[in-house]
Parts: structure tokens; C-alpha cells; sequence
């Protein structure tokens, strides 16, 4: 996930319409700006830390693997979701 925010990866017009961020950002970050440019940076921020090396030593799978995953799934755009 960091990596695809990071990046700019992710549908961003799909998370802005159905994801609840606007109550996300009244509840758990009252003095944040409530706009999506700012729920954005917030979840940056929150996903800094979950770099590709700290998967690797959670989960026991090698950095570029999990890298290469990653660069798959942000190339798959809607696919990714389909049944």
C-alpha cells in the first residue's frame, strides 16, 4: 500500500468517492483540513513506515519480491478488483 501511495498508483477518483475518508479525517484526525488532498497526505504519513524491507522482516518474504508484487498490482488498474 505504501508503495501505491507513495507513487500516485491507486484510483484515486475511486477512493475519493467511496471510501468514507471524509469521516475518517472528523473522527481520527479532527484538525486535519477536511479535503481529500489532505486525507491523501495523511494516509501517506501513515503509511510511510511500511516499506518493502519491513514487509520483508514481518512476513519472512524477500524486499524485491514483495516490490515486484507491488509494481504488478499498480499496473492491473480495475482488473485487480474483478471477480
Amino acid at each position: 500500500m505504501n508503495y501505491l501511495l507513495q507513487n500516485n498508483l491507486y484510483n484515486r477518483e475511486f477512493v475519493r468517492r467511496w471510501w468514507n475518508w471524509e469521516e475518517y479525517l472528523k473522527v481520527g484526525r479532527p484538525e486535519t483540513e477536511p479535503s481529500f488532498s489532505a486525507f491523501e497526505r495523511v494516509l501517506r504519513e501513515t503509511y510511510r513506515e511500511y516499506t518493502f524491507e519491513f514487509a520483508a522482516q514481518e512476513s519472512g518474504v524477500e524486499a524485491q519480491v514483495l516490490e515486484e508484487i507491488a509494481k504488478t498490482v499498480a499496473t492491473a488498474g480495475t482488473r485487480f478488483l474483478q471477480s
